[in-house]
């Protein structure tokens, strides 16, 4: 039987390759999951007025919101924080230039992607006609 007498370079080249394969394949794996409906936690509606929408990150920039729902046992504000999907810019017109209350549709993921903000993704908006 014929050895193979492997040198540090090839054992750094191997496991540099073997990490770069793995990181393509997860990153892959991770991109076609996220966002199917079997990592979808819920989907539902908010009907409210918008409080504040802006457009922040350090790498990946998003459209982030919040929306106050109540005030907890302790006096602090809660609030129900979004992130606008994949930042469509008509949901984004839609809550800018809202003069009452919309309604905002959104899917709640278990996982959510790194570089998409919050849990509640906002996918669509429509504003509600003042009676």
């Amino acid at each position: 039987m014929k050895r193979h007498n492997f040198t540090t370079g090839d054992i750094v080249f191997l496991a540099v390759f073997g990490f770069i394969v793995s990181f393509i394949l997860f990153t892959t794996g991770y991109k076609l999951l996220a966002n199917s409906p079997l990592m979808t936690l819920s989907e539902g509606v908010m009907i409210t007025e918008p409080k504040k929408l802006s457009y922040k990150g350090l790498i990946w920039k998003t459209w982030d919101g919040w929306i106050p729902v109540g005030i907890s046992q302790d006096g602090n504000l809660e609030k129900w924080e979004f992130t606008v999907y994949k930042g469509d810019r008509n949901v984004v017109d839609c809550i800018q230039n809202s003069v009452g209350k919309v309604k905002l549709y959104y899917k709640d993921y278990i996982l959510t992607p790194y570089k998409m903000g919050y849990s509640h993704q906002v996918y669509k908006c429509e504003q509600m006609k003042e009676d």
